[in-house]
């Protein structure tokens, strides 16, 4: 009998790593799949569906976050079918490009909180803080816009 690890997702991440040594890296892990191996059961009620839902987002985003960070293993998602697991190649390629994208888009928020504010009710020191962060945030999107990847 084989021992269980406690959280599921830690269990899920050595079943993903043993099928990873012997189907090697491109393999598909489809939702229903995913889902047995983090112990999670769909919901069959409304009020159920809102628990399981942070529950299989927290499992999956740990369970990546472990197979990352402990086994060099990148899943990314498909939608509608699964997650797959990216090779190397795959991995420096199609990754940084996905987390560029998000961080791009808190940039912009951020700089919407910094622009869109009422300057009338802003203090000096608020007004000093603000331009600072604008400073800043035009700092870090020229140093983006500006670095390219080497060929």
């Amino acid at each position: 009998m084989a021992i269980k690890l406690f959280p599921a997702y830690m269990e899920a991440a050595r079943a993903i790593v043993e099928s990873v040594d012997k189907e090697g890296y491109g393999m598909l892990i489809d939702h229903a799949t995913l889902l047995a191996m983090l112990g999670l059961e769909e919901p069959t009620t409304i009020s159920e569906y809102k628990q399981f839902s942070l529950e299989r987002m927290f499992q999956i985003e740990k369970l990546k976050e472990e197979l990352l960070i402990e086994h060099s293993i990148y899943l990314m998602s498909e939608y509608g079918k699964g997650y797959v697991v990216l090779t190397p190649d795959e991995q420096v390629e199609q990754a940084p490009a996905k987390h560029m994208k998000k961080a791009k888009r808190e940039m912009i928020k951020a700089e919407q909180a910094l622009v869109n504010v009422d300057i009338t009710a802003l203090s000096s020191d608020g007004e000093r803080i603000r331009l600072r962060g604008l400073s800043k945030m035009a700092f870090i999107r020229s140093t983006v816009k500006n670095t390219k990847l080497i060929e």
